[in-house]
Order: structure tokens, then sequence, then C-alpha cells
């Protein structure tokens, strides 16, 4: 399974993080990760039902399909991103059916031009940012 994809102007690279994923096992510890966010960042986080997705030819659409996507509509908002990407995986699958659960989301740091919200840590004010959980979710019938 890919790291998260870190998205940066009309940049786009996985995150190199060390660790089995998170869930699988409650006894699991994990590194600290920290990441410096700069204002029109946005960061991709994904199951490997996206990257393992099949087509009739049994290729799969791979992180490198996901990456181009994300270049290809930087700027855009999480929820168009996240549309192209399972747009872009439903062509290439043309629907095939799949094994595994597809599940993604993006979390968009705005340009300091937009209209930030105040968040509260702990009942403390913290920067004035505006942080957007956003995803969709496709699980698969049997």
């Amino acid at each position: 399974m890919p790291g998260p994809l870190l998205l940066r102007g009309d940049k786009c690279r996985v995150l190199q993080i060390a660790g089995m994923p998170p869930g699988l096992f409650p006894e699991a510890t994990y590194e600290e990760f920290s990441l410096q966010l700069q204002p029109g960042d946005s960061v991709f986080f994904c199951t490997h039902g996206l990257t393992d997705a099949r087509n009739a030819m049994e290729e799969e659409f791979g992180v490198e399909r996901i990456e181009e996507a994300c270049v290809r509509h930087a700027g855009e908002s999480a929820v168009d991103l996240l549309g192209h990407v399972f747009s872009g995986i439903g062509k290439f699958t043309a629907h095939c059916r799949q094994r595994d659960d597809m599940t993604a989301a993006v979390f968009h740091y705005p340009s300091r031009s937009a209209n930030p919200a105040v968040w509260l840590l702990n009942g403390q004010q913290r920067d004035q940012i505006q942080l957007t959980p956003l995803g969709f979710s496709r699980k698969n019938r049997r």
C-alpha cells in the first residue's frame, strides 16, 4: 500500500512512511511522522484497493496513474480531485468487478486568500487554517 501523496503546486510525490498500515494490528506501534504543509498543499490518502484495481487484462491501476491524475488536476477542489481519480479508475477497469474496497480522502490546506476557519485544540485557538477532510468510498458487492 502506498504512503499518502503530497500535492504541492504542480508536483506530486509519495510520502515514504515506514511501518504497518494503520488499523491492521491493535498492538502495532508507529513512528511519529511530521510534515510542514504550505498553503495550497493537499495530501491524498487511499487504500490499496485503488492501486490494485484491475482491468480485464489483469493490469493494476497503480500509484503512478493516481499521481498523474493528481498532477493533471492540481489546483482543483478536493471533491473534484477525488472525482477525477475515481473516474479514471472506472475507465481503466471498464467497471470490472474488483476484489477490494476503494477508499480515498484528500486533506487540503487552502491558500491564504481562502476564508480561514479557527481551529480549537484542547480548548485553545490554533493556526487559522481550514483543513477539509473529504472522502469517497466504494465497497464491492458480491
